[in-house]
């Protein structure tokens, strides 16, 4: 088995990057003591890395994270996809070197700030 996968895709994700994690868990229809169908879903497969994220296909590396290959089923077409992000790169925080911050109250009933805080990390000098 390559180690390098293609899951076609019908509509881009913006938020899919190389880095990611890909997941898929199987979707079946489990029918209730009623007869009412009613969606379910089985345990989570960790797929791979993805590689290469395009309009139309994503590209998986399927190595487990102890470089060994993951041999798997693949996911089939009605199967629920889903990724996490790698939270080493994907950190979130504003960026720039000057904030200017006002606060005002406009009501007329009286108010009181208990705390403000910020984050602050030099990026260059």
């Amino acid at each position: 088995m390559a180690n390098i996968i293609k899951l076609d895709i019908k509509n881009e994700n913006d938020s899919l990057q190389r880095g990611d994690t890909l997941y898929y868990t199987k979707n079946s229809n489990i029918i209730s003591k009623g007869g009412f169908k009613t969606s379910g879903y089985g345990d989570i497969v960790r797929i791979g890395i993805c590689t290469l994220a395009t309009a139309n296909a994503v590209y998986v590396n399927c190595i487990k994270p102890d470089g060994t290959e993951n041999n798997i089923n693949l996911p089939t077409k009605h199967d629920y996809i889903f990724f996490s992000k790698d939270n080493t790169v994907n950190v979130g925080s504003l960026k720039g070197y000057y904030a200017d911050v006002t606060f005002k109250n406009e009501s007329k009933k009286y108010a009181e700030l208990f705390a403000i805080s910020s984050e602050v990390i030099p990026s260059s000098k």
